[in-house]
């Protein structure tokens, strides 16, 4: 066993590493791993290259694997001490490196499984010769990658399978079916001795089988005729690219059905199917159809098995399809492999991987083994695309993208490793522009990932880029310094920063600026004629050659425009006799060959606009229209002008001078002037005008003739009104037109007027000089009228008017001053009143009158009551309100709403028309109906006429509308009474009168109901009780009322018995445990009731009454036994309660809690639920126990008789730790003891012993102590120990002790000494218990009594593993025994 493990651990220890690289990667991985448990062992072992200073772990079902049942579980290859179905699962290996953790493959691990029938009875089956044949496989165990067949072992046969037959085929799920049974293939069955299902499971190295309990096939007839074909159904497959399938066809019929295969593919071609072409097997007569290794391009599609019975050269076919369809385990998209990335730091970076697979396989990505999601926002997954933004070396490591479907799994796996680099300025520091009132450019150049941040220093201090206005930065992180000045003259510092360092450069630089000693000042208030001076006198520091020039409005100044001088001794510019076209800005330039600087002033020389020249009129006014142009001499742009006014006048009268409204802005230099005043003779001027005031007018237009032709009226009378201070007519007066504006001769007024409801206007015609007025007489009160009022000359009618309204006098006017209430909750029976109340304007009597539903009332008054109010005074009512006289007739309404509520009032005149004959009544009815308070229905209720105290509602639903209902399906056999009541939503009505004295008389019939609470009770076993609730009479339909009471066992025939006056039957010798099933109907003179429901009850248990036979185990290992036996028969039980416990030998050293299964009376019990099993395994057992057990069959009622009892023996186990583990510690050795395992399971054969140094060494199992010597004093070691049996080694017990400093034994215990002979003595001593040094050697010191002095010493040497020593002194005299040393 050590060297066995030695082995394999130094196989584990030289796992194939390769760590040349510094990128993790899996270089060899295991596949998937199915077949015989005992065949895993070593099956894991991966090869991994690349990883520096790797640590490996194993993954099972997603947990860390431990070293319980195997090892190397921390390594690229595990090895299992001890595998069960618990070991299958996934598995997966993940290595960390310094590069990051990656993860291998999911190896799926299945074991092959050959489970166990569980009744290996030998059956006998029934059959008929040319019929269908179906046998079921025999109920097994869990099994798991097996494959059924049918057969047997023969003694000289060996193992024989039933096949290639035509009529016989071996089914999925292990049917043995046979098309139509022959009589050869029962003859060869009988040869054989029977036949059974088979179990067959397979690793490709080793087939081994399971066989079912044995078939005989007895012939109980000939039925050989032609039938079907009977297919059964093919299952639709669902395969993986690559896979094998399977698809078997067969069908029941006579005589022997033919197949053959079609494929229609998924573009819907279909052909016929071959065997051995396009990889597909057929065999079985063409009922199997086998493809080894599927291809999605050449297998997908549906596969349809037609099978066909020649029938005397009738054909008949029959066909069954199966859709295949098959899927792809997910494959990387050729060309597409990612690859490991370097990006630079602050970069994004993406992968995309790229898969195909059926279905479309789903994407994670893992970084470091751990799964990632969207949820940071420092990186994104769509798909199978990563992409990383912003990346740092945070982001360095291993990275795997996985695709996944339902099918398989795929991954690759990438580095990440981000580049990064300190900055440095590559050059020198360079202004620009450094001159004062510029922007100056400071330009920093550095190289650096990720890209360096750059600030700036002056004279030291950190300069605030971006948040004034004073400095800035470009995009290149260059320094701006605006508007810059003398304070800007200094040292300026570069400082390049990012993560990974820092560096900086700097740059004295002095500011150039021109400053003026004297500027020119604004002077805005020049009088015009009088002089000017300006200033202006720069200088520089440094000295610059500043020369000067002058600009007005921006432009040189010229003499030749402005009457100046400029004297250079006084820096002075002066201007005599300013004119209003001498305002403007004045701008001094002092300037140097690299910079200059500009002061301007603003002069105003205050003047009125120069009057416009040459006014001319182009043309002769023709169509009232005039064209004037000018000319402005001068315009100042300080002084502008705001607008230009023309102005006309009659050519006889100058005198007088009148405005155009037209707006002339002050820019313009010419005007259309239109629509003149017709029939004038008209002279023109025009003014300029500014913020001072308006110029002298230009020249008059004299001499150039603009005479205008007479022309319609073009304006409308003004202020036209109408008056009226009486109904009955209107004053309309306006303002005359005055001559000027009249534009012609025979100048007068057309004044049209109608009623506004009206469609034709009346006419009057007032010549200009009578009194402007006109009177609308006979109109009605408060009548409206529109007036229009047009001008007219000999040219004709002016322009269209507006149209002024104008009212007669007012009639009177009714207000209500109270008005009805709304009453919408006026309870039936109950009185309410309404009340209003108006008056008028001018002040009359007023008279009132009331409406209801439109239909006027009796009532006159302002207040109308109503008395015990009914459903109809529900409604609308008006309140009117009248004057009517010789001059007034008006009148007002108001309204209100009431609603009577309450039930409706019962209905009338309830009729039955006929004598109820075919058990159907015909009635009509009277309702008072009311549009307020509609019916929702009518209920129609009978009763027997001899007893009107119980009423029954007819369910047939009869609208709240309707005056008459035919009711059908009447109780027969009896004498029916009939009323009726209406529901609205406020309750219902009284009943109607009844229709008694209306005959109303059914015919008998048969029962239409059955007994209600039809129950069979068991409480006595043999016998059940049914019972039921009687039938009313009402319902019993005629005389001779009775009960038929049918009952008997499923599958025999019933017995049926008459009941009459009673409500129950009792069924007598009914066994027990035993079903019965029973049903009550209805029955009279007339005959049987109809069909009622069938009930069950089963007569009481009892116990079990037969014990289990040959109770004996058929397998046995250290914590398991497996038991079988012979089953009691099946009916009556619910399962087996099996009984054990051992017999307990062990002789424990310290009291332990109290145990079950350790004595008869105290045993463990185990409930086995199915009753038709046959075997057993009992598990937790106790290894190397001696067990008894005993079966008993159970039901819900108790436990029948025990079976034998059946004594056995558990294999031995793994012992438990050993106890009581003691180390003494010394300089060079340590001393260890200990006691046997509490649990031994088994006889201990030795102990295995470890300690850190190196040493292992087994002892046998008799051994309690053992001393390592040789050992370093002041040093650490850890110890161990192992108990172990036959079934191997055992857990660890471990200690870690430090051995003393080298030092004396301490003080030897004093002995003990006895007598042996008359000439020797026992001499037994122990190691002291004190600390000390190791006692090499005992010295036993001795004297005969009473002597002084010790004679001689006598010394031994003891065994490093002697705890108890003894010597036998021999040829002694009587001695006194002091000590040993």
């Amino acid at each position: 066993m050590k060297s066995m493990f030695l082995a394999l651990l130094g196989t584990i220890l030289l796992g194939i590493i390769d760590h040349g690289n510094s990128e993790p990667y899996f270089a060899q991985e295991p596949g998937d791993f199915t077949g015989f448990q005992r065949t895993f062992r070593d099956q894991l072992s991966s090869v991994v290259r690349g990883a520096v200073n790797p640590t490996y772990q194993w993954f099972h079902n997603g947990s860390t694997m431990n070293q319980k049942t195997a090892i190397g579980t921390t390594n690229t290859r595990v090895m299992f001490f001890q595998t069960s179905l618990a070991s299958q699962g996934i598995y997966q290996l993940i290595v960390s490196s310094k590069m990051g953790r990656i993860f291998g493959r999911e190896i799926k691990v299945e074991f092959i499984v050959l489970g166990q029938f569980l009744d290996k009875t030998k059956t006998t089956h029934n059959v008929v010769i040319g019929q269908q044949l179906q046998i079921e496989c025999p109920a097994h165990s869990f099994t798991k990658h097996a494959v059924y067949k049918w057969g047997g072992t023969g003694s000289v046969t060996g193992t024989w399978f039933l096949n290639g037959r035509a009529n016989v085929l071996v089914l999925g799920d292990g049917r043995l079916f046979f098309s139509h049974v022959t009589k050869d293939v029962v003859d060869f069955i009988e040869q054989q001795g029977g036949i059974s299902c088979l179990l067959e499971v397979t690793d490709k190295v080793d087939v081994r089988f399971e066989q079912s309990g044995v078939f005989e096939l007895n012939v109980t007839g000939d039925e050989t005729k032609s039938f079907g074909p009977n297919m059964e159904k093919v299952p639709d497959e669902e395969v993986v690219e690559g896979s094998s399938m399977l698809l078997r066809c067969i069908a029941a019929g006579y005589p022997t059905p033919t197949y053959r295969w079609k494929k229609t593919d998924l573009l819907g071609v279909t052909s016929n199917v071959f065997d051995k072409v396009n990889g597909v097997l057929l065999s079985e007569t063409n009922k199997v159809l086998y493809i080894k290794k599927i291809e999605k391009n050449r297998h997908a599609g549906t596969y349809t098995c037609h099978a066909t019975i020649d029938d005397g050269g009738a054909q008949k076919t029959a066909k069954e399809s199966s859709t295949v369809t098959i899927r792809e385990k997910p494959n990387w998209v050729k060309g597409t492999l990612i690859t490991s990335g370097t990006p630079n730091i602050s970069t994004s970076h993406s992968w995309k991987c790229m898969a195909r697979g059926d279905p479309e396989p789903e994407y994670n990505w893992y970084a470091n083994t751990t799964i990632m999601n969207n949820v940071s926002g420092r990186h994104t997954i769509e798909g199978g695309i990563l992409t990383i933004y912003s990346v740092s070396p945070e982001d360095d490591g291993m990275y795997q993208c996985v695709a996944k479907n339902k099918f398989g799994f795929a991954y690759q796996t990438v580095s990440l490793q981000v580049k990064v680099k300190p900055p440095e300025i590559t050059r020198a520091l360079f202004q620009e522009n450094f001159v004062a009132g510029n922007t100056g450019l400071i330009s920093c150049v550095s190289d650096a990932l990720p890209s360096a941040d750059h600030h700036w220093l002056f004279n030291g201090a950190k300069l605030e880029t971006n948040k004034t206005g004073k400095y800035g930065l470009t995009p290149r992180q260059d320094l701006l310094v605006h508007q810059l000045s003398q304070n800007d003259t200094g040292t300026y510092t570069c400082v390049a920063t990012n993560t990974y360092g820092r560096t900086t450069k700097e740059k004295h630089i002095k500011v150039a600026e021109i400053m003026f000693k004297r500027r020119p000042e604004n002077n805005t208030n020049v009088i015009q004629g009088t002089s000017f001076s300006l200033f202006c006198e720069a200088d520089s520091d440094p000295p610059l050659n500043i020369a000067y020039r002058w600009l007005f409005e921006g432009k040189a100044l010229q003499k030749s425009d402005f009457n100046y001088q400029w004297d250079l001794s006084t820096h002075t510019l002066a201007v005599s006799d300013a004119q209003g076209h001498e305002s403007g800005v004045y701008e001094c330039i002092a300037y140097s060959p690299t910079s200059q600087k500009s002061s301007s002033a603003t002069v105003i020389v205050r003047a009125l606009p120069y009057p416009p020249q040459k006014l001319t009129l182009h043309g002769k006014c023709t169509d009232l229209t005039a064209n004037l142009t000018w000319v402005i001499g001068h315009r100042n742009a300080y002084e502008p002008l705001t607008r230009i006014l023309i102005q006309w006048s009659a050519s006889r009268d100058t005198s007088t001078w009148y405005n155009f409204s037209d707006h002339v802005a002050g820019s313009a230099d010419g005007h259309v002037v239109k629509g003149l005043n017709p029939y004038s003779d008209i002279v023109f001027r025009v003014i300029a005008a500014n913020q001072h005031g308006m110029g002298k007018p230009s020249n008059v237009t004299a001499g150039q003739e603009c005479k205008t032709p007479a022309a319609k009226p073009a304006i409308c009378p003004a202020n036209v009104q109408g008056n009226s201070t009486h109904p009955h007519d209107i004053n309309v007066t306006w303002q005359d037109v005055e001559p000027l504006r009249q534009n012609g001769p025979g100048f007068g007024y057309i004044v049209r007027y109608k009623k506004q409801s009206s469609a034709s206007w009346n006419e009057k015609t007032i010549p200009y000089g009578n009194e402007p007025m006109f009177t609308i007489a006979n109109t009605s009160a408060s009548e409206l009228w529109d007036v229009q009022i047009q001008s007219y000359n000999d040219e004709g009618t002016g322009p269209q008017c507006p149209v002024v309204q104008a009212q007669s006098g007012k009639e009177a006017e009714i207000m209500f001053r109270i008005r009805p209430e709304n009453k919408t909750n006026v309870q039936k029976g109950s009185n309410f009143s309404l009340h209003c109340e108006a008056h008028s304007k001018p002040r009359l009597s007023i008279n009132y009158k009331w409406l209801h539903e439109g239909k006027e009332l009796s009532e006159t008054g302002m207040t109308y009551t109503v008395s015990k109010s009914r459903l109809q005074d529900s409604g609308k009512y008006e309140c009117v309100a009248y004057v009517k006289t010789s001059i007034y007739n008006v009148e007002k309404r108001s309204a209100s709403t009431v609603f009577v509520r309450g039930p409706p009032d019962a209905p009338r005149d309830l009729t039955l028309n006929g004598k109820c004959s075919e058990n159907s009544a015909n009635l009509t009815w009277t309702i008072s109906r009311h549009s307020y308070q509609p019916l929702t229905n009518i209920t129609i209720q009978w009763a027997i006429s001899g007893d009107t105290s119980t009423w029954y509602d007819v369910t047939d639903h009869v609208a709240g509308s309707a005056n008459g209902h035919v009711v059908r399906g009447l109780n027969p056999y009896s004498d029916i009474v009939f009323r009726v009541t209406v529901v609205n939503k406020y309750g219902q009505s009284a009943p109607s009168d009844s229709t008694s004295g209306q005959e109303c008389k059914t015919a008998q019939a048969k029962p239409t109901v059955c007994p209600t609470d039809v129950e069979g009770s068991a409480d006595v076993p043999h016998t059940i009780v049914i019972s039921w609730k009687a039938v009313p009479q009402l319902y019993q339909n005629g005389p001779d009322f009775a009960y038929n009471v049918s009952y008997g066992k499923p599958g025999t025939e019933w017995q049926h018995k008459v009941v009459q006056g009673r409500e129950s039957y009792t069924i007598s010798n009914a066994g027990a445990d035993q079903l019965w099933e029973f049903k009550v109907k209805s029955k009279n003179a007339q005959g049987n009731g109809p069909e009622c429901q069938t009930q069950q009850a089963r007569t009481a248990r009892v116990a079990p009454k037969s014990a289990p036979q040959s109770l004996e185990y058929k397998e046995i290992g250290a914590d398991y036994v497996i038991l079988q036996w012979t089953q009691v028969d099946a009916s009556g039980i619910e399962g087996y309660q099996l009984s054990y416990w051992y017999k307990n030998t062990t002789e424990t050293r310290v009291r332990r809690a109290a145990s079950t299964c350790n004595a008869e009376n105290n045993p463990c019990t185990t409930r086995i639920q199915n009753p038709a099993t046959r075997n057993y395994t009992q598990q937790n057992l106790k290894p190397f126990k001696e067990y008894t057990m005993f079966l008993q069959a159970n039901n819900s009622v108790g436990l029948g008789p025990k079976s034998d009892p059946l004594t056995l023996t558990t294999k031995e186990g793994r012992p438990g730790p050993p106890e009581h583990l003691k180390v003494t510690r010394y300089g060079r050795y340590l001393n260890m003891t200990w006691k046997p395992p509490a649990e031994t399971n088994g006889v201990i054969t030795g102990y295995v012993l470890s300690i850190t140094n190196g040493t292992n060494i087994t002892v046998d199992g008799n051994t309690r102590a053992y001393l390592f010597k040789d050992l370093e004093p002041l040093t650490a070691y850890g110890v161990s120990i192992n108990a172990r049996t036959s079934a191997g080694v055992g857990n660890t017990v471990s200690k870690t002790v430090i051995t003393t400093e080298i030092r004396a034994p301490a003080v030897a215990e004093p002995p003990f000494v006895h007598g042996v002979d008359e000439d020797s003595v026992n001499v037994t001593y122990n190691a002291s218990t004190h600390e000390g040094g190791f006692p090499e050697k005992f010295y036993i010191v001795y004297k005969e009594k009473g002597v002084l002095e010790y004679p001689g010493v006598n010394s031994i040497s003891i065994s490093s593993s002697v705890h108890l020593h003894r010597k036998i002194l021999r040829n002694c005299k009587r001695i006194s025994m002091d000590r040993a040393i």
